[in-house]
């Protein structure tokens, strides 16, 4: 899709000229989407907000994850040198800073209201 002659076989992923990248059951993403579930799931928020954000967070996730596989592959083509650094350090945490992200835009528009609207609203009579 990005104009390289790229192949998948089973958990591999690979290139001409490399040995290519095996995406193991701890970097397939799975166990991410279910800490960003039970984010969601553990925060308070509206019922359909939290509906319509799932789906969404987990698509986000989903396709940080395809880049981050892709980034590795092209990394060991065309920098060999880096892949380690990357896979270790560089890549996992772009992908945790993006779980992250999402978890702080649900918290801040997941729709509950906020402490400072809370506490602003006059008191019943």
């Amino acid at each position: 899709g990005v104009g390289h002659d790229a192949s998948a076989l089973g958990r591999s992923v690979t290139m001409p000229g490399i040995s290519g990248v095996r995406i193991a059951d701890g970097c397939n993403g799975l166990a991410t989407i279910g800490l960003f579930v039970g984010f969601v799931v553990a925060y308070p928020g509206r019922f359909w907000r939290r509906l319509a954000f799932l789906p969404l967070g987990i698509l986000v996730i989903y396709a940080t994850n395809v880049g981050r596989v892709v980034a590795m592959v092209l990394t060991q083509k065309y920098w060999p040198a880096a892949f380690d650094p990357l896979h270790g350090f560089g890549l996992t945490t772009i992908f945790y800073v993006v779980v992250f992200g999402l978890w702080v835009v649900w918290a801040n528009y997941g729709g509950t209201p906020s402490a400072s609207v809370a506490s602003s609203a006059p008191a019943p009579a």
